[in-house]
């Protein structure tokens, strides 16, 4: 079922059952969906790249909850103009023309969005604005949430999962606190995710979290690296921080593809000299556990002669005194 939101709207006198009666608010148009739901519900956004659009709520949030699909029907929040076959093949959702670029324009900038208590939603294709003490998408209660080619501007964390299992495939995180936090979840990271100059950490991990980072399965060749850079000098910082029993592990792309090369799957780059020792690649605590540090990279062409972006001693930091492990 299709329902649809334009923001150039009035108002949300419109049904929502078409773009030309559209919802001004996304949360109208959410209101729209009763359950029992058994097949895909899909809200519509206008905007286009070249003419993108804003929406706003109310409360300065997009709220959705207490959603229950069955048949693996799923709720899904994307622009009008979003088309899956351009995406799987790796050209733009949006004109199939170009090559798709996770921290491209989008044409649809949506407020922050609270998730709980949900399973089957997926937001996919929308720039995410929020204030830097907030988040860009929250989810909690044991909801299901997949995030899909959005890109997130200046949250104070991108994404934020309490509790949940989400899913980040090729999203874009720029100038967050942190791009994504993981707390007592388990969180897939997959595909070309982009953590760029975030203010204190690119991922964490804490209270028991799970995580994975894998290749995109559409074309996992082409597309397997989370990539946490900073441009601007930090002088506390770390990329990746894993805290209370939580863990992260990558896929062994070769167990799964014989004979193919190795590849790595998370790049940390510093693109300015460290000069501060509060500067770590990878840091541990508390019986966490880090599993394939060989894929793990610190160096790119172009920077620093080809050497590492990070002193060798400050790459991985873990107290094997608290049970914390590094595993090749």
């Amino acid at each position: 079922m299709n329902y649809f939101a334009d923001s150039a709207k009035n108002n949300n006198n419109g049904d929502g059952l078409s773009m030309a009666n559209a919802k001004r608010d996304i949360s109208a148009a959410l209101a729209l969906i009763t359950g029992p739901v058994t097949q895909d519900a899909v809200i519509n956004l206008a905007g286009t790249v070249a003419s993108p659009q804003t929406y706003t709520e109310t409360n300065d949030r997009i709220y959705i909850g207490d959603f229950r699909f069955t048949a693996w029907a799923k709720l899904i929040v994307r622009p009008y103009d979003w088309n899956d076959s351009n995406y799987n093949s790796g050209l733009s959702p949006y004109t199939g023309v170009s090559t798709w670029d996770p921290t491209g324009a989008k044409p649809c900038v949506i407020p922050k969005v609270y998730v709980e208590n949900a399973l089957g939603v997926v937001v996919e294709g929308v720039e995410i604005s929020s204030s830097e003490s907030d988040f860009g998408v929250e989810i909690n209660y044991s909801s299901q949430v997949t995030v899909v080619y959005c890109r997130f501007f200046s949250c104070g964390e991108g994404i934020l999962c309490m509790g949940s299992d989400v899913l980040s495939e090729n999203n874009y995180f720029y100038q967050c606190g942190i791009g994504v936090v993981a707390v007592q979840s388990r969180l897939e990271i997959t595909g070309d995710n982009f953590v760029k100059d975030c203010i204190s950490s690119g991922v964490v991990g804490m209270n028991n979290a799970q995580i994975t980072v894998s290749s995109w399965s559409r074309l996992p060749t082409q597309h397997y690296t989370l990539h946490i850079r900073t441009v601007t000098p930090r002088k506390k910082y770390a990329a990746v921080v894993l805290l209370a029993n939580s863990c992260l592990w990558m896929e062994d792309y070769t167990a799964l593809n014989p004979g193919a090369l190795r590849i790595s799957n998370i790049k940390i780059i510093s693109e300015c000299i460290v000069k501060s020792k509060d500067y770590v690649g990878v840091m541990l605590q508390s019986r966490s556990v880090l599993i394939g540090s060989d894929d793990i990279t610190f160096s790119e062409s172009g920077l620093n002669n080809g050497e590492d972006t990070v002193p060798a001693d400050q790459q991985f930091m873990a107290n094997a005194d608290d049970g914390s492990l590094i595993v090749k």
